[in-house]
């Protein structure tokens, strides 16, 4: 399977987002975790020579001192179900992609594996966006030449604290495994 075909299913195949799940569920002793992804671009997006892959890395959540997660402000949706996306964060760059629920006080929005774990419809609901927000930028004519990362992050900033979101980023800035990091293709 290669990246786009990852794309592609995780918003339309329903028994390979329930695998998927599985994996990140059951597939590692990490309690928490992060998530990252090759890059990949127009000139390889599609390319039988770019397999599908992803690198689940061990998170420690020590430094939140077990802090209750402050809701991001963008978060003014009605449903629980609903996600929000800020398209140009604060280096007019990047998408970021958070679930955005009704209630302030649920901790299960503080670690990707909890949140996978407590939420999973609601966790393939923003990976399924993440993916949508991915293939735009891919098909984004004026950002031809740009390459493409995918990562899970906590975000650590003064208005919000402790909450998971996807970024969508035109370079690897928050990138912590050196190989998806520096791979040139």
């Amino acid at each position: 399977m290669t990246f786009d075909d990852f794309l592609e299913k995780i918003v339309i195949d329903d028994e390979f987002r329930d695998d998927f799940l599985g994996i990140l569920k059951n597939g590692t002793d990490f309690n928490e975790y992060r998530i990252e992804f090759p890059a990949t671009s127009r000139q390889t997006y599609g390319k039988t020579a770019n397999p599908f892959e992803f690198i689940l890395m061990k998170y420690d959540a020590s430094h939140q001192n077990n802090q209750q997660p402050t809701k991001p402000s963008d978060c003014n949706n009605e449903k629980i179900e609903d996600f929000n996306v800020r398209i140009n964060d604060e280096q007019f760059d990047s998408t970021l992609v958070f679930p955005c629920p009704q209630s302030l006080n649920d901790t299960k929005y503080a670690q990707l594996a909890t949140f996978v774990r407590n939420s999973p419809e609601e966790a393939i609901s923003v990976f399924e966006e993440a993916a949508d927000q991915l293939l735009e930028n891919l098909q984004n004519e004026t950002m031809s030449e740009a390459k493409w990362y995918l990562s899970s992050a906590v975000t650590s900033g003064d208005k919000i604290k402790n909450w998971i979101h996807f970024r969508v980023d035109p370079s690897p800035k928050f990138y912590q495994y050196k190989p998806y990091k520096t791979l040139v293709y």
